[in-house]
């Protein structure tokens, strides 16, 4: 008799553990990825178009959207008020965009 209330038990357990996964996964949508978007000088748009990069920015909720241009029409032509980056080609483009942005924080992931 003991033995049949364990057995009773366990299944009972194992169904509201499989309730409780299929509840818990219902209307769980896959995450949408966050949309940075950036202007940059011309020549690294490859590395952005790259499959390996975006597949890289993909594993980490991001997706790039890149816009060209010339690094000194970055520092002054573009409106930066609709990028969340700017990665001009040049130190002084660079050095501009940063003084007019009022930028305390600035990176050069590579050259």
């Amino acid at each position: 008799m003991k033995r049949w209330i364990g057995v009773i038990l366990a299944a009972v357990l194992a169904g509201v553990v499989v309730i409780a996964v299929v509840a818990g996964n219902r209307g769980s949508e896959v995450p949408q990825p966050t949309v940075a978007r950036g202007v940059i000088g011309s020549e690294k748009k490859p590395f952005f178009d790259d499959p390996q990069v975006k597949a890289a920015f993909a594993e980490h909720g991001l997706r790039v959207e890149v816009n060209t241009a010339g690094s000194r029409q970055i520092a002054t032509d573009v409106d930066l008020s609709r990028y969340a980056f700017a990665f001009p080609s040049s130190a002084p483009a660079a050095e501009k965009i940063k003084r007019d942005r009022k930028a305390t924080v600035t990176f050069s992931p590579f050259y």
